[in-house]
């Protein structure tokens, strides 16, 4: 009798594992398994997570303007994927091109296809000012692009800093290098450095959420609470215990080296963040420091905590 070897389903941990996630979670009848997002930034992290239940999530540029459809997207295809990339151009029917590059390689997105709109209804001035004699459509987004053609996002030219010295600074690149230095204990980061001398920046640490409401409460995650002992500075709960205690020494030196390894991936010295300062609460959409989409409100959070960013200036 001829011996049959038996071919194991490569797909089982899927099948009896990972469909049960997919369900809970109603992403069962996604196919395949991809989900396209855009609106506000994800973190890598994010990104990886999702990756590890087998659900690809790909970061994508669109906007009403052009009908909702893509400008800009991650493909599900092998090697058509990159993480924290918003992908290529949309096949033949969207144009794109990047306009105005600064020193660092980022330009203004600019988009032209058959979904463009022709502009906006009894506003001619809007639509002079987004749409030029060309077709083409300022989307005021910064963007750069690499060898491969892949796009990624640097922030919006409304939020682009502009120091003392002149130099322009987008903020959103820094802010994700401090957040990919410091992944445990940093939820999120706003940089401050607007007709200033320097960069500096504000910091939230990441904290439990209340399931009924939904809002951040002052109790510290237990992987911020897990990194900020192995750091030696103890177990606070909350982040004022922590601010208050004999130990912080230890955390803000721990923290401070995370601050100095995104500075190393700055573009310039004038992107280099000098000083920073923990926020005493998380950011939410009730307190107003965020809107609805979770998109940061970078002045009006500059205003609530003016007196914060006086004194790191006034130092």
């Amino acid at each position: 009798m001829e011996k049959v070897t038996p071919v194991w389903d490569i797909d089982w941990p899927k099948k009896l594992v990972l469909s049960k996630l997919h369900e809970a979670l109603g992403f069962n009848n996604c196919a395949p398994n991809d989900i396209a997002i855009g609106g506000a930034a994800v973190s890598p992290q994010t990104i990886k997570y999702f990756l590890s239940l087998d659900i690809k999530i790909l970061e994508m540029i669109s906007s009403t303007e052009v009908g909702g459809m893509i400008q800009l997207t991650n493909n599900s295809g092998p090697g058509n994927f990159r993480i924290g990339k918003v992908g290529k151009a949309y096949n033949d029917q969207m144009e794109c091109k990047l306009i105005n590059h600064d020193s660092s390689g980022a330009g203004e997105l600019l988009t032209r296809g058959r979904s463009t709109c022709m502009g906006y209804l009894n506003n001619k001035e809007k639509t002079l000012e987004a749409i030029d004699e060309d077709g083409w459509l300022h989307s005021g987004d910064l963007c750069r692009k690499n060898e491969e053609d892949f796009y990624t996002v640097v922030g919006r030219i409304k939020e682009i800093l502009i120091t003392a010295g002149g130099e322009n600074v987008a903020p959103t690149n820094i802010e994700d290098q401090v957040k990919m230095a410091l992944p445990d204990v940093v939820s999120n980061v706003i940089v401050i450095g607007d007709k200033r001398k320097y960069l500096t920046s504000l910091i939230t640490l990441k904290v439990k959420v209340d399931p009924k409401t939904l809002e951040p409460t002052e109790n510290l995650e237990q992987q911020a609470i897990d990194w900020i002992s192995s750091m030696g500075g103890g177990q606070p709960e909350t982040v004022c215990e922590l601010l208050a205690s004999e130990k912080w020494s230890k955390v803000e030196e721990a923290i401070e080296s995370g601050f100095e390894k995104a500075n190393e991936k700055a573009v310039s010295n004038v992107a280099k963040v000098k000083k920073w300062r923990i926020l005493p609460k998380e950011l939410s959409v009730s307190g107003g420091e965020l809107g609805p989409s979770l998109k940061l409100k970078r002045f009006h959070v500059a205003e609530m905590y003016k007196h914060i960013i006086e004194e790191m200036y006034s130092e």
